[in-house]
C-alpha cells in the first residue's frame, strides 16, 4: 500500500494561481476551467486572497496550466481589442442610415470590423441586427430582411468632432457645400419647415459645412447650455434670414456679421435679424436669395 501510495504521488502535481493570474479570465473562461478539473479528476480549492490551486495527476495538471495560458492570451487580446476600439472610436466614425431617414453611429465593434474590413460574419449595429456589407458600393443588407441602406465613414479632426449628418471632408478641406437630394429625408425636413408659411417654389436646399463656423457655433452653445443649464440649456430654433445672394457667399465663409445691417430691416438698430417663421424672411423686398 506504502508503495502504490508513493507511486501514485510521484504521479501527481500542484499549481496555485494568483488572484492578479485569474483577472483576465470572464465567466465562460472559468466555466471552461471547472469543467476541465471535473473532467480531469483533479482537486481545485480557494484561498482567502483569491488564489486557486489546482492539484491532482500531473497530466491533468498541465492540461489545466495550458488552459489558464489560452484565456489570459484570449483576455490581453481582447483587451487590447478594446483598447484599439476605443481609441478608433474617437478618431473614426461609420454610420448606417436608419429607417427614419437619420444617420446612426455603429457600435465600437462594428466600426472597428468596417476600418479593418473584418466582415465575414457582418456587423452587429446598435439594435443587434447583423447586416452583409459591401465596402465597395458602402451599401449594407439586413441579414433576414434582406433590406438595404446606406454606409458612410467620417474621419474627425483632433479638436472637432463631425456631425453625424455631414458628409465626409478630406483633411485639407474647411468648408463644402452639399445639394441635398429632393428625395432624400434631411431635404424633406428643411422644405416642410420652409413650406409651413411660405408658398414659393423651392429651387434647391444645399447644407453648408463650415468647419470653423460650426467649431465656434459648438463652443457657444455649450456656453449657453451651462448658463442655462436649470432652464434646459440652449433652447435651440429653426430661424430663417433673408439676404443677397453675394451675402449668402459671404455668409457661407465667415458668418454672420453686423456689417449686413441696414439693408433690409433694422427695427431694433443695427444687428442680424432672424424670422421664427419664413415667409417674412422670404419677402421680395428682403431678399434675392435665402438661408
Amino acid at each position: 500500500m506504502e508503495k502504490l501510495k508513493h507511486q501514485y504521488h510521484t504521479q501527481c502535481s500542484s499549481k496555485t494561481f494568483s488572484k492578479e493570474e485569474l483577472e483576465p479570465l470572464d465567466q465562460d473562461d472559468m466555466m471552461e476551467l471547472k469543467e476541465l478539473v471535473e473532467s480531469e479528476g483533479l482537486f481545485m480549492q480557494t484561498d482567502q486572497s483569491g488564489a486557486l490551486t489546482v492539484s491532482g495527476l500531473k497530466g491533468g495538471v498541465t492540461r489545466v496550466m495550458q488552459k489558464m495560458n489560452q484565456c489570459q492570451l484570449m483576455g490581453l487580446a481582447n483587451e487590447v481589442r478594446v483598447r484599439e476600439e476605443e481609441e478608433l472610436y474617437h478618431r473614426v466614425v461609420w454610420c448606417i442610415l436608419a429607417h427614419n431617414g437619420n444617420w446612426e453611429r455603429l457600435p465600437r465593434t462594428a466600426n472597428h470590423q468596417l476600418e479593418n474590413n473584418e466582415l465575414t460574419e457582418g456587423i452587429t449595429d446598435a439594435q443587434g441586427l447583423v447586416w452583409e456589407v459591401n465596402l465597395q458600393t458602402m451599401m449594407a443588407t439586413q441579414q433576414l430582411s434582406r433590406q438595404t441602406t446606406k454606409l458612410k465613414r467620417l474621419e474627425n479632426l483632433t479638436d472637432f468632432t463631425f456631425p453625424l449628418y455631414w458628409d465626409s471632408m478630406a483633411a485639407s478641406e474647411s468648408m463644402k457645400v452639399i445639394p441635398l437630394e429632393s428625395s432624400s429625408p434631411e431635404y424633406q425636413t428643411v422644405k416642410e419647415a420652409f413650406k409651413r408659411t411660405v408658398t414659393k417654389t423651392v429651387m434647391k436646399i444645399e447644407r453648408l459645412q463650415n468647419v470653423h463656423l460650426r467649431r465656434a457655433y459648438e463652443a457657444q452653445k455649450k456656453l449657453i447650455s451651462d448658463k442655462n443649464a436649470q432652464e434646459g440649456g440652449a433652447g435651440e430654433k429653426l430661424l430663417y434670414h433673408g439676404t443677397t445672394q453675394d451675402n449668402c457667399d459671404s455668409i457661407m465663409k465667415t458668418g454672420f456679421n453686423r456689417r449686413f445691417a441696414g439693408q433690409n430691416a433694422t427695427s431694433y438698430g443695427r444687428g442680424t435679424y432672424f424670422a421664427v417663421n419664413a415667409n417674412y424672411s422670404a419677402q421680395n423686398h428682403l431678399l434675392q436669395a435665402s438661408c
